[in-house]
């Protein structure tokens, strides 16, 4: 579950939430929608010596 929490905090997960959800209320059916990358790449993108910049390379930025 920390991990869980750990991404969604990060500016990338917060980028792609906003590009599917309008408002600034959170529910479990939009999470559901996001796009999630594998939950293993997830875990080491989280525990890479940069996980911000991790996550994003997940979703093909740089």
């Amino acid at each position: 579950m920390a991990a869980v929490a750990a991404f969604l905090r990060t500016q990338t997960a917060d980028r792609v939430f906003r590009c599917i959800n309008a408002s600034v209320a959170v529910s479990a059916s939009e999470l559901e929608a996001m796009p999630m990358p594998a939950a293993d790449a997830v875990q080491a993108a989280l525990a890479a010596s940069d996980p911000e910049a991790a996550i994003a390379r997940l979703y093909g930025g740089e």
